[in-house]
């Protein structure tokens, strides 16, 4: 296992190590980034989807194993924030989705499937990702309503959704899977070279980006919302996964998923609707300081998916 697992995590590492040496800049991730969000993974996934027949990209049982408990908590989470804490609804929204749903899948979170698992595991992912931005869509709708009528809320929210890059990917990937041709080996190759350059883009990138910078204040200040995102969420998809007996391949996925970093696209949109200076700051610190906590604990999830799903390696 660790034969596979360990270069993921040196090309992250690789890219903190330059960054601490100022050899690469903030700037070059953004870039690497902007090339994978909006090129390389939509690429990626349109691909994944149109080499997957219709019926196998929909698993029913996965969908309800992963959604139910993750939408749950959210819509929990969110209740108390802002009935008991008194919170407005949408600094309830925002805070309850990054410490139960956000997770930076169509970045960081794919390539590292593809890098362990190949493009097995890109279906189950995309698809995964796809719930995930859902319910992310839903908070911005909910954000909207603060300034505006419901109507415009479930536009703004319809908007988030469908004006996404990897869903519009994904969308076009699943109409080219119901036509039942194949593609052709030329389009192939050139879609497999961006996947291949996807990975160690977004791995990289993502190395860069971790700053230990104010780590201990910001952990001090936010323990419990790191302990719940990195420990309790992918805990509570494990047991439900291993309950109900889910495929493993895509019971890892769900649990992998879980344990990711908090997206910064996510973060990007939810400064915009919330206007709030201070609750921006917050979760600037806590999406920023996530990213080194959801790696170190991904040493600790990978060895608990190998202990209860080895044949999945």
């Amino acid at each position: 296992m660790w034969s596979i697992i360990l270069p993921i995590f040196a090309i992250i590492v690789s890219g903190w190590i330059l960054r601490h040496f100022k050899c690469v800049s903030d700037e070059l991730a953004q870039q690497l980034m902007h090339f994978v969000r909006r090129i390389a993974m939509p690429l990626l996934v349109a691909n994944a989807f149109a080499m997957t027949s219709w019926g196998d990209i929909w698993n029913w049982e996965y969908i309800g194993a992963f959604g139910i408990p993750v939408f749950g908590m959210f819509i929990i989470v969110m209740y108390f924030l802002s009935v008991v804490k008194k919170q407005n609804r949408a600094h309830a929204a925002a805070r309850s989705h990054f410490m139960c749903v956000g997770s930076d899948v169509n970045i960081f979170g794919l390539a590292f499937l593809y890098g362990i698992f190949g493009r097995k595991m890109m279906v189950s992912g995309a698809l995964t990702y796809l719930m995930i931005f859902a319910v992310f869509s839903i908070a911005i709708g909910l954000m909207e309503m603060k300034r505006s009528t419901t109507d415009e809320g479930v536009r703004t929210a319809l908007r988030t959704f469908f004006f996404n890059t990897l869903v519009i990917g994904a969308i076009v990937g699943m109409l080219y899977s119901l036509t039942g041709w194949s593609i052709p080996l030329g389009v192939t190759k050139y879609l497999v070279m961006f996947e291949y350059a996807m990975v160690a883009t977004a791995l990289f990138a993502t190395g860069i980006l971790i700053d230990f910078t104010s780590f201990q204040k910001t952990i001090s200040k936010h323990w419990f919302a790191y302990f719940w995102k990195f420990v309790v969420m992918p805990f509570i998809v494990f047991w439900v996964m291993y309950t109900y007996g889910i495929d493993p391949m895509w019971a890892v996925v769900g649990i992998y998923v879980a344990a990711f970093p908090c997206p910064f696209q996510a973060l990007d949109l939810t400064i915009k609707y919330v206007k709030d200076k201070q609750l921006s700051d917050c979760l600037i610190d806590f999406v920023e300081t996530s990213i080194p906590i959801s790696i170190i604990l991904l040493f600790f999830w990978s060895m608990v998916i190998y202990a209860y799903y080895p044949s999945v390696f």
